[in-house]
């Protein structure tokens, strides 16, 4: 067996269709590249991954670690997981210490079917030409009806995507506790009379919060409850209660200032 052959029968190749030219996310770099990631990063087999049963087609990853593996922002990342969870190209749930993302219709990209796998074998040995022939054919025959629902649906859901994240007010679509963590401290900043009034000056809380949690969530949620609690302006490291030692300190360490946003 060849080692091309050898890939195919492991599982190790996804199918992309001619039409993706024709997707709507296919001029916006950031979000193929994010896609295109996912799909190849999605187990084409049921496994586990820390005590957690992962789906074929899904796989366990987060925010920060997305955007190491793809050398995209971590904003960048959080806008192209928007676009593609609203036209219904990926979805996510997340854990208490990781997110797992599913790539919407996985069979699309990659066959299940083994007797596929070994008519493809058979062609490559016999003739590399015609077996392309064969696969593309495979492939367009397979999505057709399929993608022509999906691209119906598509056209009804484009809308300004900055209209539907303002109006839904979600920050952090993959973790609902970090969302309305996010959300307490906005509506806090608002009642002091500090509002974040700029999409930029909201971008620079969220870059801060993620360098203050390094990614962890959880920390995160900690970190924004301290600020709402204490009714402060800026974000800051979480720092345990030390009352009975120094009183009201000030943590001035790891502050941002926050007179220009």
């Amino acid at each position: 067996m060849t080692e091309l052959e050898e890939v195919i029968m492991a599982g190790n190749f996804i199918k992309i269709d001619r039409k993706i030219l024709k997707w709507e996310w296919w001029s916006d770099i950031n979000t193929f590249r994010l896609f295109m990631y996912m799909l190849i990063s999605a187990y084409w087999k049921d496994g586990n991954y820390k005590g957690k049963i992962i789906e074929r087609g899904s796989f366990p990853s987060s925010i920060s670690e997305l955007s190491k593996e793809t050398n995209l922002s971590v904003m960048e990342i959080r806008t192209s997981l928007k676009h593609l969870q609203l036209t219904g190209e990926i979805t996510s749930k997340a854990t208490n210490k990781f997110t797992i993302f599913t790539v919407v219709n996985y069979n699309l990209y990659q066959t299940d079917n083994k007797q596929d796998n070994k008519q493809i074998t058979s062609n490559l040995t016999n003739n590399q030409q015609t077996d392309n022939i064969l696969l593309t054919n495979s492939i367009l025959k397979e999505s057709k009806n399929e993608r022509t629902e999906e691209i119906k649906e598509d056209k009804n859901a484009e809308k300004d995507i900055t209209n539907v994240i303002s109006k839904k007010k979600s920050y952090y679509p993959d973790d609902e506790l970090l969302d309305e963590a996010f959300n307490e401290y906005v509506t806090m900043r608002k009642r002091i009379k500090k509002p974040i009034c700029t999409d930029k000056a909201l971008h620079r809380a969220m870059n801060t919060l993620e360098k203050l949690s390094g990614g962890d969530n959880d920390l995160a949620i900690k970190i924004l409850n301290q600020s709402v609690d204490h009714c402060w302006q800026g974000l800051f490291e979480l720092k345990e209660d030390n009352s009975n030692k120094q009183g009201n300190q000030n943590f001035n360490k790891g502050a941002i200032d926050w007179d220009n946003v």
